[in-house]
């Protein structure tokens, strides 16, 4: 077996089917251990080309790699629908990090490019709900202009970034209303409601029900099992 030396300040990238180990000695070592059973693709060509990939990081990446962590660990201690979502925000922040600075070369198909542009577009959207971020934001943070997001969600996702960002928030506003007793006015904040009349008047809209008989119905039927009626 190879031996690689242990460094201090280094990230290492391992894949899959690769049998390791580590020996630190009697001196305690500080480890992130993170394992995924997908990476993007960019970092997979990366890691087979060399059989492993290793670089040293700096204080400050090691800064961010524990704030990645602990955001990971949050959501894994507590799944709600949009945790998914945000635990592979934290991957593509942890692979950017990894790859800074390494040279690429570009081969990706441009329809694999778009349908990341659309999922990076509704992973930050639901990091950042509460602010109820407009199309143009969105937009930005994902480096392309409104109208070309506009274009790969009705591609992608068969649907407007406004409809389907709607969507996220209901689902979202269902999950606080079944999971806690948070008032009406401070769920409607979390899923970027400007106020709990707004707020109440399209969870109407949409769901068919006010937010309030939509949480009595949830609290009824895991007591009773009682079907719901939306009269």
């Amino acid at each position: 077996q190879k031996k690689i030396p242990l460094r201090q300040d280094f990230i290492w990238v391992m894949p899959r089917g690769l049998s390791y180990g580590w020996r630190s000695g009697k001196k305690p070592v500080l480890r992130y251990a993170f394992h995924f059973t997908s990476v993007p693709e960019v970092l997979q060509k990366t890691v087979v080309e060399c059989g492993y990939f290793a670089r040293g990081i700096s204080s400050g990446e090691i800064r961010e790699i524990d704030r990645i962590f602990k955001r990971m660990e949050r959501q894994f201690h507590k799944f709600q629908p949009l945790s998914a979502l945000k635990i592979e925000r934290a991957m593509i922040d942890l692979v950017l990090l990894i790859l800074d600075g390494v040279p690429l070369t570009s081969d990706m198909p441009l329809d694999q490019m778009d349908e990341q542009r659309v999922e990076s577009a509704l992973i930050w959207y639901a990091d950042n709900m509460a602010d109820c971020p407009t199309i143009d934001a969105v937009a930005h943070a994902v480096h392309v202009s409104a109208g070309h997001l506009r274009r790969l969600f009705k591609r992608g996702e068969e649907c407007s970034p406004h409809e389907r960002f709607l969507e996220m928030r209901l689902e979202q506003a269902k999950e606080i209303l079944s999971k806690t007793s948070q008032t009406l006015a401070e769920i409607g904040k979390q899923c970027g409601f400007g106020s709990s009349s707004d707020f109440c008047r399209v969870f109407a809209k949409h769901v068919g029900v006010s937010p309030h008989k939509w949480r009595n119905h949830v609290t009824r039927q895991e007591a009773t099992g009682t079907p719901f009626d939306s009269r």
